[in-house]
């Protein structure tokens, strides 16, 4: 694993976002000071293959770091990632549950999935982004008024706003 380390660099933090893309949510866990407890972000790769090797390899090794078993949390990383090969999709709830215990109080991770589920998924997480995206563009006055309609897929005339906002998400 380490020959892969460095491949994607902080590109995946900085990629524009596109509807082809996959992508991770991940945030810190640590102590204020280490990396300024509660920061997070997206990042933003080609494939599913490639987001799970970028959160296994580059993203929990740095984390790994400051583990004082070091080497058994990347060997299980490494284990993690072999396997999740067989199967990338079903293994992504196994992927969040390991990188979650093994880096636990380091760094977490709350979604894993395609730029598309975003727009339209179902899920918590996705239906959570964009109720915060519809809350952050209401124009009243005072604060946000939750609807149930904050949900609902993003339409075509809302996703240019919606990358920017997946964009500075968590930052």
């Amino acid at each position: 694993m380490t020959d892969e380390l460095g491949q994607f660099g902080t590109a995946p933090y900085e990629r524009p976002v596109d509807p082809s893309l996959w992508g991770f949510f991940a945030y810190c866990d640590a102590a204020p000071g280490l990396c300024g407890a509660g920061a997070g972000g997206f990042a933003w790769v080609d494939s599913l293959d490639d987001a799970l090797r970028f959160l296994l390899t580059e993203e929990a090794l740095g984390w790994a770091s400051h583990c004082d078993d070091r080497d058994d949390v990347v060997a299980a990383l490494r284990s993690c990632y072999e396997a999740a090969k067989a199967d990338p999709v079903a293994a992504i709830p196994t992927v969040m549950k390991t990188y979650n215990d093994l880096l636990y109080l380091l760094s977490r991770v709350l979604w894993i999935g395609p730029v598309t589920n975003l727009l339209s998924g179902d899920g918590e997480f996705e239906e959570h982004i964009r109720q915060t995206f519809r809350q952050s563009n209401d124009d009243s006055d005072g604060e946000p008024v939750s609807s149930p309609d904050d949900t609902l897929p993003i339409r075509p005339e809302e996703q240019e706003a919606f990358f920017e906002l997946l964009q500075e998400y968590g930052l």
